[in-house]
């Protein structure tokens, strides 16, 4: 499946909102904030972990040009103060250029609509649309 970096990273996302929801709950007269897993099929939590497994290694790499940047368009700094307008303007152009690449990600796998039991999960509209690319009916 061929993607652009901006897409991996937007995948990344959704995949990591799949372990569950927040909720409110009161313990011993506090309110806590628990999470409440999600009840999904074994076989989706695989696809989701192998999933993340593969898109984590194009974020790490993504991670290690963007700081590479930095350092280039600053000059051997961390960062790029936000005063150096010419600077700032060169390192969007460069990471813009980099997250509309679109490369082949192979070994991603689907997560069929039942598996998701969305019926009973209040997975939000956001990660079901951007995780589209990986639902099967």
């Amino acid at each position: 499946m061929k993607l652009k970096i901006t897409k991996v990273q937007e995948l990344q996302n959704a995949l990591g909102q799949l372990d569950g929801i927040d909720k409110a709950v009161r313990v011993d007269e506090k309110d806590r904030i628990i999470r409440q897993p999600f009840q999904l099929s074994g076989r989706a939590r695989w696809n989701i972990a192998k999933n993340v497994r593969i898109l984590s290694d194009r974020i790490e790499a993504f991670s290690q040009v963007r700081n590479d940047l930095i350092k280039q368009i600053s000059g051997g700094k961390n960062i790029i103060e936000k005063n150096e307008t010419e600077k700032m303007e060169a390192f969007q152009k460069e990471i813009t250029s980099v997250l509309e690449t679109e490369e082949e990600v192979d070994g991603l796998l689907t997560i069929s609509r039942e598996d998701l039991n969305l019926d009973q999960n209040p997975i939000p509209t956001w990660v079901i649309v951007a995780l589209a690319p990986l639902i099967t009916e």
